[in-house]
């Protein structure tokens, strides 16, 4: 296998297996713990979205995992220093990021969070503002809820 396929077959592998252990430990989380959970995974969607507003690439990276998988509304896949750099180059630059949750699941010590985005970016200049679906991934890593799979795609009009 390529190294980049090889890469993602393990991502999506250990993606999987987590969600399977967490699904049997999320058994054992108490109301408390989901809740709070979802709080922590919120407050680090809003710190990403302001970051990402700001173009600032350094808060986002904070937030990020160095195993990030990010598919963006054009079908591309970009690690964590590919996104990071795009948003230092202005290839990417944000005007404005209005994220409506939608849901939050929370399984263990993973949380998958979907919603719809109403943002304002430019791509190589050209400006997108057609609504967006996007599903976010957190894992605890260390005891910091990090981003480690991010899905967008574009609403049908």
């Amino acid at each position: 296998m390529e190294k980049p396929m090889l890469r993602r077959f393990l991502l999506l592998t250990l993606f999987v297996l987590s969600l399977v252990g967490f699904a049997v430990a999320s058994a054992a989380d108490t109301p408390e713990s989901v809740e709070q959970a979802k709080k922590e995974v919120l407050k680090v969607c809003e710190d990403e979205n302001r970051a990402v507003e700001r173009n600032d690439a350094d808060a986002l990276g904070l937030t990020v995992s160095d195993d990030l998988e990010y598919t963006n509304q054009m079908g591309e896949v970009l690690n964590k220093a590919q996104w990071l750099a795009r948003i230092r180059s202005g290839k990417q630059k944000s005007v404005t990021i209005k994220l409506e949750v939608d849901h939050v699941h929370v399984f263990g010590n993973t949380v998958v969070v979907t919603g719809t985005s109403r943002s304002t970016v430019i791509f190589n200049g050209k400006v997108s503002d057609a609504p967006r679906r996007s599903t976010r991934v957190f894992v605890k890593q260390d005891g910091v809820w990090k981003l480690v799979v991010q899905h967008v795609t574009l609403i049908a009009k």
